[in-house]
């Protein structure tokens, strides 16, 4: 697996069952900061309630569709 550690990630769709696992694994490699971007349509957010007060943890509520918001 590649070194993930001091690494800035964006995980789209960020509330669903599959990204909530992704994010659990990519706590484990020490990353720097995970963007989860969501547009909350599916998903819950019990999926990563427990991540939630990791300041490397950013939820963003938002459309990947939304150019300047994913820009940011």
């Amino acid at each position: 697996m590649q070194d993930l550690s001091d690494k800035k990630i964006l995980i789209t769709g960020g509330i669903g069952f599959v990204a909530s696992h992704i994010l659990d694994l990519l706590m484990e490699q020490n990353v720097a900061h995970v963007i989860l971007l969501d547009n909350l349509i599916r998903g819950s957010d019990r999926n990563i309630e427990h991540h939630l007060n990791n300041d490397k943890v950013q939820f963003v509520k938002g459309d990947i569709r939304d150019y300047d918001l994913v820009n940011d």
